[in-house]
């Protein structure tokens, strides 16, 4: 269950993941890249915000 989303400078996609406690993260293309969070106590998130490098 998608919550939040935003994109780096790069293009790429970040989408919070409630239900699976994860970020996924997509390409400028809609491609999936990678997911992190799980197993480091991430819990029902329900936005993300890219700041510093990746803006």
């Amino acid at each position: 269950e998608p919550s939040g989303i935003t994109a780096d400078r790069h293009g790429r996609i970040y989408v919070t993941d409630r239900i699976n406690n994860r970020i996924v993260v997509f390409d400028t293309s809609c491609e999936y890249i990678e997911y992190f969070g799980e197993g480091i106590g991430l819990q029902h998130p329900c936005g993300i915000l890219v700041k510093g490098e990746f803006c």
